[in-house]
């Protein structure tokens, strides 16, 4: 079509400041709230009949300078001929131009249920530390490079929500704050997946690729369609040839699409959620030459980012290893872990659930909740969600409780994506670390049941088990936490299986919540005496000795005082926890044994001294307080183990154990 140059043109382009920059003709989707909705800096969706009083009411309020009624004309004209391209450039001359809009750029862009931002709880300390680093100090030389090692439930979302809502709402309104989810930039539906496609080229799987450099194109092609979609301007992708010139480009174009002052400085930020689907790939040529390894595709694109800029990665990616850096990186680049999301205590669940989610929970159920989902976020909500008929597992079920909590399970099943079920055998051995409280480090190797090997089942450490969303590792505790509700009986195979996760945690027996959480007799002890044998087959299947160290089983719960106690005993409990139908019985062989009695339990493990290996016998587990006259009925050779009591008796004939650090369910003592 010929181009139309009307008389009153060079009066409103010189006005305009000089010459027409060609733009897009369509509309920004960042910007836009529906594809048919008529919007006033956008003429693709005016009707092309439309007068220039038409013109003038839809642009009222929203003019920056004086239009006279000439102009309107002029745009009327315009639209009539279809020379869109000149009047959007118009319009952007004349015309506030709309911010982006926070809540709709975090929906289209975060996996989120797309509920609003919500004050969130024990995360004060996180946020303010990301802010102080991410917050670059005019004239460095240096990018920044944060990362948080957060596993699935965590409250990962709600997390970065919060912290571009109240620390960089002012980036994001103004195109300066690109935030992405890699899970949804993967998923072959969605438009915007061509930068994550471009990224992965460059795994050392992928033996088609010819592209010397494909995650810096796709950290460039990532930049670029950001740019595209804030301002609604195609952009040329030769001024996106490079990471430097990219950034160029995007604050470029930013300040001039926004019409940002020079002295209004807001520096550029990229955020990426779910970062474990680019941890899980090296990178096929990029080597950490001092730590003699590839650098992931994570960490390649984190160093693509030119000083001095940064990005925030946050995933279940196990650790980043960016550090030591190669001697001309390392003078260009900070690197820092701000630590997990951890899960709620118990004081921070009870705040959540009036200040941030407005819920209530039935009292029975507050305590076992919390310790069902051991603080996870996610887990939490979920139990708050409501059924059709108007009630949840967590309130208002107790006609339906059965119903109700199976729905639960299931639920929190599919959150995870079945990945506990999917690698049960390391899941389980988790699952056992987690309920004892057992120390480990995130590189240890997972030892599984020997029943569950098979030739094609990879090795897995603490940090793998993360990286698959399993469960998360605590670095100054060493522990291991796996949520109890995430590994239910169902889910494992009951012939094979020698613990099953109901009997270290009771309240996963949905008899005992419908009961309103009502104690059995000797619930803890019981439990406890589980957790005992899960200690003794973790160090068991490791050693794949039957006879492994008393000081190991009880690793940790053992006053560092009396260690030396149990430091020349052995313990052998291969054929697990047993019943005894009597008092006359309840010392066998290669078990933990106990005799459920009226007032109490009574319990043994069984031993032997490493020094006279011939000689076995059982040492007994008291759950009540011991007094003098008690010890004169067990052998000298034998120890006796008291189980979160006193004793009367001297230090050297009673070893105190502490039941809370090696069992998750002292709740229930």
């Amino acid at each position: 079509m010929r181009r139309v140059v009307w008389p009153l043109m060079s009066g409103i382009v010189s006005r305009a400041g000089g010459k027409v920059r060609q733009t897009s003709t369509h509309q920004s989707p960042d910007v836009a709230n529906s594809d048919t909705q008529l919007k006033y800096y956008d003429p693709n969706t005016w009707p092309k009949g439309w007068t220039a009083e038409d013109i003038k009411k839809i642009l009222y309020g929203n003019i920056s300078t004086s239009v006279t009624d000439q102009n309107y004309e002029t745009f009327a004209n315009l639209l009539k001929f279809g020379d869109i391209r000149t009047l959007t450039s118009l319009l952007r001359a004349y015309c506030h131009v709309p911010e982006v809009d926070a809540n709709l750029y975090l929906e289209k862009h975060l996996e989120t249920d797309a509920s609003p931002a919500m004050r969130l709880q024990e995360r004060d300390r996180q946020i303010m530390e990301l802010d102080n680093v991410l917050t670059v100090p005019r004239g460095t030389a240096r990018r920044v490079v944060v990362f948080s090692n957060s596993i699935r439930g965590s409250g990962k979302t709600e997390f970065l929500k919060s912290f571009v809502l109240t620390r960089r709402l002012e980036a994001l309104k103004c195109g300066r704050l690109i935030v992405r989810c890699c899970r949804k930039a993967q998923d072959t539906r969605n438009p915007d997946r061509a930068w994550m496609t471009r990224v992965l080229e460059d795994s050392a799987t992928n033996s088609t690729s010819t592209t010397l450099n494909a995650t810096d194109e796709g950290l460039c092609d990532l930049i670029r369609t950001h740019v595209e979609s804030v301002t609604g301007s195609p952009q040329d992708a030769s001024n996106y040839s490079n990471s430097a010139s990219a950034y160029g480009s995007w604050i470029r174009e930013t300040k001039t699409h926004f019409k940002m002052q020079d002295n209004h400085d807001v520096d550029p930020l990229i955020i990426l959620d779910n970062c474990e689907l680019l941890a899980q790939h090296h990178h096929k040529s990029f080597v950490n030459k001092p730590a003699g390894r590839p650098f992931s595709l994570l960490e390649a694109l984190s160093l693509a980012v030119p000083a001095p800029y940064g990005i925030f990665v946050i995933g279940s990616f196990g650790t980043m290893r960016l550090l030591p850096f190669h001697s001309v990186t390392r003078a260009l680049g900070s690197v820092f872990d701000i630590g997990p999301l951890a899960p709620l205590s118990n004081a921070g669940y009870a705040k959540a659930l009036t200040e941030s989610w407005n819920k209530e929970v039935d009292v029975n159920l507050h305590e076992p909740l919390f310790h069902l989902t051991e603080g996870m976020p996610r887990l939490l909500r979920l139990a708050l969600s409501q059924e059709p008929q108007g009630v949840s597992f967590a309130r208002g079920s107790a006609n339906a409780f059965s119903r109700c909590f199976e729905g639960y399970k299931t639920a929190v099943k599919r959150s995870y994506g079945n990945a506990h079920e999917q690698s049960l055998a390391h899941a389980y051995s988790c699952l056992l670390a987690s309920s004892t409280k057992a120390t480990v480090q995130g590189d240890e190797v997972i030892h599984i049941n020997p029943l569950w090997r098979e030739p094609a089942l990879k090795s897995w450490t603490y940090n793998d088990a993360i990286f698959h969303s399993i469960g998360l590792h605590n670095e100054q505790s060493k522990r291991f936490i796996v949520p109890p509700i995430a590994l239910v009986d169902e889910m494992v195979p009951q012939p094979t299986t020698p613990i099953l996760p109901s009997q270290l945690h009771p309240f996963l027996d949905a008899n005992f919540i419908e009961r309103g959480g009502a104690r059995d007799k000797n619930m803890f002890e019981k439990a406890f005496l589980y957790a005992v044998f899960a200690r003794y087959l973790l160090v068991f299947w490791r050693t794949m000795n039957p006879w492994v160290p008393l000081n190991e089983v009880f690793d940790g719960a053992i006053n560092p005082e009396q260690v030396k106690l149990i430091d020349c005993f052995e313990v052998n409990l291969s054929d697990g926890v047993h019943e005894a139908p009597s008092k006359g019985q309840k010392n066998q062989k290669k078990t933990v044994t106990y005799v459920d009695g009226v007032k109490s339990l009574e319990s043994s493990i069984w031993c032997r001294k490493v020094a006279r290996r011939s000689a076995e016998f059982a040492v007994p587990l008291h759950f009540r307080n011991l007094r003098s006259r008690n010890i004169k009925k067990h052998p000298k050779r034998a120890l006796v183990l008291q189980i979160n009591g006193w004793s009367k008796a001297p230090e050297n004939e009673v070893v105190e154990v502490d039941a809370s650090a090696m069992s998750s369910v002292t709740w229930l003592w």
